[in-house]
């Protein structure tokens, strides 16, 4: 048995914006860590070197 987990978020600025720099320069790591714990099974990737992609509104 798996439980899953998502998290989908509104970024208050683009991902290039100084408002969220923090943030984008822990997702490599944090990402890293997960995929390293004992455990960890799954993640969403999107494109890019944070497995991220900027969500469009059509």
């Amino acid at each position: 048995m798996h439980l899953a987990q998502l998290n989908v978020a509104r970024m208050v600025a683009p991902l290039d914006f100084p408002v969220p720099a923090d943030f984008v320069a822990a997702l490599e790591r944090v990402n890293r860590l997960a995929e390293s714990w004992p455990g960890f099974v799954w993640r969403l990737k999107g494109s890019g070197p944070t497995g991220t992609t900027p969500g469009r509104r059509g």
